[in-house]
């Protein structure tokens, strides 16, 4: 089970605000998520806290849930390697041992000015590993030999996995309307697959439920 860090510090925020009603609630869950790592073997009894590491927010697609999709009018922002390596320093003494690295979606070359999709990645994974954090790569899309060289970065030591909303077809497509990349379910899948034959360790799909 993995629990995102920062809703977490959100409620906590939100719990001066209620008198503690929020920190007894988000304690109170905390203790029946702990209770059901503890008593389901198959998720080799463990509870998991990340912290997302945000290194883009540029996006070419458009899904229809997500603020970084491309028609929203915010700010674009992508990490230099020494903002990214500030982040993670400053995740590091919060006790981090695992951080997700994130983007937008966009494809290798089509946003000239901020660098390439892999290079992007390669600044929060460098900085991880040179942090001793374990490295979580979440982005989308690469190919196989991208896959392979981001892996190198990560001495052989990291886990990939792909987050998606739904695996009904007919679901994913009113979410993925008029997209470039996303609009097929299949190409999400067969990333996973590429993650594998490029050597990944620990692969997984995270299933938003």
């Amino acid at each position: 089970i993995c629990i995102n860090m920062i809703t977490l510090i959100k409620l906590k925020k939100l719990a001066k605000q209620y008198n503690g009603q929020i920190t007894e609630l988000m304690d109170k869950n905390l203790r029946e998520l702990r209770s059901l790592a503890l008593n389901v073997k198959n998720l080799n009894d463990s509870l998991e806290f990340f912290a997302p590491l945000y290194v883009s927010n540029v996006c070419k697609e458009n899904c229809s849930y997500c603020g970084f999709r491309i028609s929203n009018d915010i700010k674009r922002i992508t990490l230099s390697q020494n903002q990214v390596n500030q982040e993670v320093k400053y995740l590091k003494k919060q006790g981090y041992t695992q951080v997700y690295c994130l983007t937008g979606t966009f494809w290798e070359g089509s946003v000239d000015d901020i660098g390439s999709m892999t290079e992007i990645n390669a600044r929060g994974v460098r900085s991880l590993v040179a942090n001793d954090v374990f490295p979580v790569l979440e982005s989308f899309p690469f190919s196989q030999r991208n896959l392979s060289d981001l892996l190198s970065i990560a001495n052989g030591e990291a886990r990939y996995v792909l987050f998606q909303e739904t695996y009904n077809n007919v679901v994913y497509d009113q979410f993925h309307q008029n997209l470039n990349v996303k609009h097929n379910p299949d190409i999400r899948l067969q990333q996973v697959d590429l993650a594998i034959k490029a050597g990944w360790p620990e692969v997984g799909i995270g299933v938003l439920l």
